[in-house]
């Protein structure tokens, strides 16, 4: 049997099969869409993040998300990027009008934010209180072992929250938990 031979990319687009998918951006976590397993609640005052790897250099000015179920009220909600150390490398700011309808939404970060390839970074949404029936979000479903296999800490724990925080802080501080559910995003040009 001869072995499988994957198709090269052309130079600089970076990637690979599941990875990139030649889009402008990428996802988190890597299979987006295709890992969807449920809905997830806004927890007011928390912040959920996803570790992924930027597929090739490029630089973010959004991020997005889908709203499955909407809020009974105008929520605001904060979306950004940290490094693999915990600091913050952009974010929207708490922003409203995008938790209380259906579908897709694009939140703009404050100042864009140049990844290279290669570099670990986590994906994050940070809410703040809750007025009424809380939004929905596609998520993906894990136990709450599963993101700690590679490690319990930033720059290893593959899926954390952290509590007390909106919007999103500047550095993690203290000791962020692994989730048992994480928002599928889009980390986007």
């Amino acid at each position: 049997m001869s072995p499988r031979i994957i198709p090269a990319y052309p130079s600089g687009a970076g990637g690979g099969i599941g990875v990139d998918f030649q889009q402008a951006g990428f996802w988190a976590p890597p299979l987006g869409p295709y890992c969807y397993y449920g809905n997830l609640a806004v927890n007011p005052s928390r912040v959920l993040g996803t570790r992924t790897v930027c597929p090739r250099a490029m630089t973010i000015t959004k991020m997005g998300f889908v709203v499955n179920v909407s809020a009974s009220v105008d929520d605001p909600v904060d979306v950004g990027i940290y490094d693999g150390a915990g600091n913050r490398l952009a974010s929207s700011g708490s922003v409203s009008g995008r938790l209380n309808a259906l579908g897709a939404k694009i939140i703009p970060l404050t100042a864009p934010v140049t990844l290279s390839a290669g570099q670990v970074i986590y994906a994050c949404m940070a809410f703040g209180t809750v007025g009424g029936t809380a939004a929905q979000f596609y998520a993906m479903n894990t136990s709450v072992v599963m993101p700690q296999l590679f490690g319990t800490a930033i720059p290893q724990l593959e899926g954390m929250q952290l509590g007390g925080n909106f919007p999103l802080p500047a550095v993690f501080s203290g000791s962020p938990a692994s989730y048992t559910a994480g928002p599928v995003m889009a980390v986007m040009q």
